[in-house]
């Protein structure tokens, strides 16, 4: 694991730069019904039960985290 990668699980985030392993270690994997496959290029996550945000990989590493649109 990188520094980076275990530097975001320290933290208990995606991180820009980060491993698709490493957001797994550090968010836990992607709710199915939202993020069917691991293998796509957007996850989703819950970051309350109010507010949704999307960690999009380019590359196998995140290039961006941000709000979830509906």
């Amino acid at each position: 694991m990188s520094e980076l990668d275990r530097k975001g699980v320290k933290l208990g985030r995606a991180l820009e730069g980060m491993s698709k392993a490493g957001v797994v270690s550090a968010l836990g994997p992607p709710a199915a019904h939202q993020t069917p496959s691991t293998e796509l290029d957007t996850w989703r996550y819950w970051g309350n039960r109010f507010i949704m945000f999307n960690v999009v990989f380019k590359d196998g590493r995140v290039a961006d985290i941000g709000a979830a649109g509906k």
